[in-house]
């Protein structure tokens, strides 16, 4: 079995990565900036429609957990690619499998 040394990376290492990462997605996936602005849209609605401070939490949340679905949709998606980057059934129903993981969110909390 191999082994190899682990470096401990620095915090500031890793904090570049998650922005570059960040970065990305933001430029790379439409979806992604359709959901911020969506997101942005719901804040300012719910500031103006002065709902409770628990709805609005939970207005938060739910953004939030749709971000990281999105994220990880992509991420598997991204796997997928590499995985099998020619063709293939299994790793088309794969991706539209994962493409669900974020609209259920929404349905779950509507």
């Amino acid at each position: 079995m191999l082994s190899r040394t682990k470096k401990k990376r620095k915090f500031k290492d890793s904090f570049k990565n998650c922005i570059d990462g960040l970065r990305f997605i933001n430029i790379n996936e439409d979806n992604f900036k359709r959901e911020i602005l969506l997101g942005i849209i719901a804040l300012v609605l719910s500031y103006l429609l002065k709902i409770d401070k628990i709805e609005f939490i939970i207005i938060i949340i739910v953004i939030g957990l749709v971000l990281v679905s999105e994220i990880i949709n992509t991420a598997i998606e991204r796997l997928v690619d590499l995985v099998s980057p020619k063709y293939n059934k299994l790793a088309g129903e794969v991706k539209r499998y994962s493409s669900f993981f974020c609209p259920s969110y929404v349905y779950l909390f509507l």
